[in-house]
């Protein structure tokens, strides 16, 4: 399996609900009005590249036709940016995907046109969205919701999760019909398992329920049917799901019964205003997915996951745990906290022998499956481990860790 780079957007909201004067084909009240240019520069200046642009869903705010227009311009602004090809944008729309105005028009209409009209923005002939959607096995726009694309790296599968959002909805979950699934099941099962390939679903609500900035409002948009969901993509060993909706960025390794981990990441919001009582806990985000390979025995995937996060006043600049998200976020390396710290217990002694300190290259050296360890269970490790050798454990990232003795 070659390297793979994936670039992660979600939840754009073109139009008013946008944070920047530049996301808003009419007049806006935002602040701002160069976030495209600072992401431009961002890119540039960070020399960032992907092979693939994942767009999560809610490009737009109200699914106007105005919005689709401009969110097709930046879509491909941000993927030219980013040197990926047109082909390799993968996208699924959200519950604000959903054009209501035409579903409000006649709501006794028993010819269910107007209901067939609620994507007609979106699926428009003039932008890259249609282009997008009739390149693919299925469309996401009618039923069964979901389509497939077959690259020579990547097997990817999208759902639309919000096929039922409608004006009369008071709570906008996702729903995954079974009906739906047992299809898709039966489709998936036509592409042949390779270990070549990357298997990367998509959707847009979020299948998983997370805590919340503010823990004691509750959540009540988690996807319908999750459970069912990632028992199917269990069953076809896909090894990464990426989905929007939620606001707060959020990382997980999902223990699947089957014992193949399953990658989750909840991208968070590229550019909307974003709730002012989440002020310092999170924040806009762009993400950088590297799956760097397969461990070979077992199959699965390791890489690392990037995440810059957007400021007022300062730009783009790496994530520092807002809301559960840092910068670097390395995967793929499952070992049992008592073979690790048994390990590391063995190293660091042999190293004490001739040195008073330790860094990170020198232990990833002699363990190399701690480049795609998670940071923080390396530290707990060393933590219980510094009463026991005696030293003492410095540095919040990898590029700073140090281990020193007590002299």
């Amino acid at each position: 399996m070659k390297p793979i780079t994936l670039a992660v957007v979600s939840d754009l909201h073109i139009g008013s609900k946008a944070r920047s004067r530049d996301l808003c084909p009419r007049e806006s009240e935002a602040t701002e009005s160069d976030f495209r240019h600072k992401f431009k520069a961002f890119i540039k200046g960070s020399k960032v590249k992907a092979d693939f642009l994942i767009v999560a869903g809610d490009i737009s705010s109200i699914a106007a036709p105005d919005e689709f227009k401009l969110c097709s311009e930046i879509v491909l602004e941000i993927a030219n940016t980013l040197s990926v090809q047109n082909n390799n944008i993968l996208f699924v729309p959200g519950n604000h995907d959903v054009n209501w105005s035409v579903l409000q028009i006649d709501p006794a209409d028993q010819s269910k046109f107007w209901a067939s009209q609620r994507y007609a923005p979106l699926a428009h002939s003039d932008w890259m969205f249609s282009k997008l959607l009739t390149s693919q096995q299925g469309n996401g726009l009618t039923a069964p919701y979901y389509w497939i694309r077959n690259f020579k790296t990547v097997l990817s599968a999208g759902y639309n999760s919000a096929w039922r959002d409608n004006p009369d909805e008071h709570v906008h979950h996702g729903l995954v019909s079974q009906d739906h699934l047992e299809q898709l099941d039966k489709d998936l099962a036509k592409h042949k398992k390779s270990n070549s390939q990357l298997r990367l679903f998509m959707v847009h609500h979020h299948p998983l329920q997370y805590s919340d900035p503010i823990p004691d409002e509750p959540d009540f948009s988690a996807m319908t049917n999750a459970e069912n969901l990632l028992s199917l993509l269990r069953k076809h060993n896909f090894d990464v799901l990426i989905h929007g909706h939620k606001h707060v960025p959020r990382f997980k390794i999902h223990g699947l019964e089957s014992g193949f981990p399953l990658a989750i990441l909840g991208a968070g919001s590229f550019s909307a205003t974003l709730d002012t009582r989440w002020s310092g806990l999170v924040s806009n985000q762009f993400h950088l997915l590297r799956i760097e390979g397969r461990v070979k025995e077992e199959g699965y995937i390791r890489g690392v996951l990037k995440n810059w996060t957007y400021l007022s006043g300062r730009g783009w600049v790496p994530s520092e745990g807002h809301s559960g998200i840092v910068h670097r976020l390395a995967f793929g390396a499952y070992i049992a906290s008592n073979k690790l710290k048994s390990s590391l217990k063995n190293e660091i002694a042999k190293a004490f022998a001739h040195s008073d300190f330790v860094d990170w290259n020198t232990l990833a050296k002699k363990l190399p499956y701690l480049e795609y360890l998670p940071f923080d269970q390396l530290t707990d490790a060393l933590d219980e481990l510094s009463g026991q050798l005696y030293f003492q454990r410095r540095g919040t990232t990898p590029d700073e860790l140090l281990v020193l003795r007590n002299k």
